[in-house]
């Protein structure tokens, strides 16, 4: 469960990095 929890976590996280990185880019 915890192991589930954490690639989840690690996912959104990895996702919204990316966001930030394409807002960053785009200005």
């Amino acid at each position: 469960m915890a192991t589930l929890r954490r690639i989840l976590f690690g996912k959104y996280a990895s996702e919204g990095l990316n966001s930030v990185v394409e807002e960053m880019q785009k200005k």
